[in-house]
């Protein structure tokens, strides 16, 4: 029997564990499972109950018979840009997969919000590095925010990951056995303690040789008894997160890390994965807003300097949508298509970016201003300055920055 033209392996294969607790169809699915009317998370009871979720049904049912579901819109604008969405590769890559009625065969987890950087793109819930700058944010609105009742809004996010938390790890423990595929991202994986209790566990079962791993990292920790786990495995894929090849550029987007320290230890993953044939480096970098003015510098740059695979096509979309390229003024995406026109001859990862960034989809007369005005905001509470980080970029986009003129209502003086 064919498949449909919508068709996607992961609600019959996989679920996908959200940073909140909470559980997808996979990591960039909107949809989060519910449980008897109410959104799940795994805080409230085991895991395994989530996987006879009414919402799983419909979720498969509606890709199963041809319809485009909303909760996947992002894999239908990669598509519609020529980009491969996660769809395809995860149909491509896991399609020959038999689902089991019981458990999933793929899971896809970010165990919590431990973190010890304070991504722009970032937040609280992916982050705990974040709260006291989205603290501060908060209380410009709202000066009577007490601290406590802001973290008090985490307390799911901690308990869900918590070590001795028995409706997730001892459950990951029993589904290792019929498990292919665990991909693992953060807050920082190479900081949560339970994520490497979890790697030991799968070893000590004999589970490890049939379970292919990919784990990303900021590359702030250099830990060799870590990698060491990680060697026990089928195949492992190290994503290492380098938004930026330049010092500057890059501490500004990835706030509280020493670039120093991050390209040294992304020298050592490289040479590591050198001795193993199981383990294989890569590194990505996620457009956005903020660095899509020398991506094809940083592209280069990236690619020479450590001799690895250097995705670009991570595009930075949630969960604040301002960060999205596709809202860029016209005239600026005008410049930077005629710019990266003379990448495409050299590779064809840049007309995967300039499809998706001249895509039109609505709201830009709102997230443009969001951005030029959320960004002002974070380097006050910060102390840093978009126009010092990135000089030759904050002049292109100068003329555009308007939001005071275009939203005044959203003008809050930070002093």
């Amino acid at each position: 029997m064919s498949k449909s033209s919508t068709y996607c392996v992961m609600p019959h294969l996989g679920l996908s564990i959200q940073n909140y607790g909470d559980v997808c169809a996979c990591n960039i699915n909107k949809q989060s499972y519910d449980l008897n009317g109410q959104r799940y998370t795994v805080d409230q009871g085991p895991i395994t109950d989530i996987w006879s979720s009414p919402t799983r049904q419909e979720l498969m049912q509606a890709l199963d018979s041809g319809q485009q579901h909303p909760s996947c819109k992002e894999c239908w604008q990669a598509e519609q840009a020529k980009k491969t969405s996660a769809r395809q590769l995860l149909n491509a890559n896991f399609g020959h997969l038999t689902p089991d009625p019981d458990q999933p065969r793929i899971v896809i987890v970010k165990p919590g919000n431990t973190c010890n950087a304070a991504c722009r793109m970032c937040n609280p819930a992916t982050s705990s590095s974040w709260y006291q700058d989205d603290y501060k944010r908060k209380k410009l609105k709202n000066s009577n925010l007490d601290f406590k009742l802001y973290i008090k809004d985490f307390e799911t996010v901690r308990n869900s990951f918590h070590p001795n938390n028995q409706n997730f790890w001892p459950v990951m423990e029993q589904w290792y056995k019929k498990l292919e595929m665990i991909d693992i991202y953060g807050g920082e994986p190479w900081l949560i303690d339970g994520v490497w209790v979890g790697l030991r566990q799968a070893i000590e079962q004999g589970h490890s040789k049939h379970i292919d791993l990919q784990i990303h990292t900021n590359l702030s920790i250099w830990n060799p008894d870590y990698l060491d786990i990680l060697s026990n495995f089928r195949s492992v894929r190290i994503g290492m997160s380098i938004d930026s090849h330049l010092k500057s550029q890059f501490e500004y987007i990835r706030h509280k890390l020493d670039f120093e320290q991050c390209m040294s230890n992304a020298e050592k993953f490289v040479k590591y994965s050198e001795t193993y044939s199981n383990i294989n480096i890569q590194i990505t970098t996620s457009p956005s807003v903020l660095n899509i003015g020398n991506l094809d510098d940083i592209y280069q740059n990236l690619t020479q300097r450590f001799g690895v695979g250097v995705g670009i096509t991570n595009f930075v979309t949630s969960p604040d949508e301002y960060y999205d390229i596709r809202h860029l003024p016209l005239a600026v995406k005008r410049q930077l298509t005629d710019q990266f026109s003379k990448q495409i001859q050299k590779t064809l990862k840049f007309n995967v970016v300039t499809a998706f960034m001249n895509q039109t989809i609505p709201g830009c007369d709102m997230h443009w201003p969001k951005f030029c005005m959320e960004t002002d905001r974070l380097d006050q509470i910060r102390n840093q300055d978009f126009r010092v980080a990135m000089p030759e970029w904050s002049a292109v986009l100068e003329p555009y920055w308007d939001y005071t003129k275009s939203h005044p209502e959203w003008f809050v003086p930070t002093t």
